[in-house]
């Protein structure tokens, strides 16, 4: 088996819940490139910004990674509300540019040892053209935690206080 295979294999078998500490070496790695930069007339602080990240790898820790373990899948989802306040500047900046922006992500699980190189992407894919106002859902997180809440009080039987 590809040392790729074998640093995929270890990641998932891993229990989804465990901290960065115990997952290890084999971190998710993100990259992300705005294939037509120069063509969106940006400002000159988000081009000088992007520039500096653009295409650049990241790794995800436990503070932005949800994942879960189904029978025949494995699913890693990316919160960005937990990111620095500078990424979530430029990212908001970028609301405006989304229609002209086109994006090309990849991802992988880190490689650390020389027999599990080289890093093979596991999936990728091109966001282009994005229309904010029809594309992308608005989640009122105040409400969804309050839902979240009762789902979770109901499921175990908790009732409150006012004797409902």
């Amino acid at each position: 088996k590809t040392g790729a295979y074998r640093v995929l294999r270890r990641f998932c078998s891993r229990d989804p819940d465990v901290t960065d500490k115990q997952r290890g070496p084999n971190l998710w790695k993100n990259v992300v490139s705005v294939a037509n930069l120069k063509d969106v007339g940006l400002s000159f602080y988000l081009m000088k910004y992007i520039n500096g990240y653009n295409a650049k790898p990241w790794l995800s820790r436990n503070a932005d990674m949800f994942k879960f373990k189904g029978k025949d899948y494995y699913e890693v989802d990316l919160d960005i509300h937990v990111y620095n306040y500078l990424g979530l500047n430029v990212i908001y900046r970028l609301k405006p540019y989304l229609s002209k922006l086109v994006f090309d992500i990849g991802f992988t699980v880190q490689s650390e040892k020389d027999d599990e190189m080289p890093e093979t992407l596991l999936g990728c894919g091109r966001l282009s053209h994005i229309n904010y106002e029809k594309d992308c859902t608005v989640v009122n997180w105040d409400e969804y935690d309050e839902k979240e809440r009762a789902a979770a009080a109901a499921v175990a039987g908790v009732t409150s206080g006012d004797g409902n």
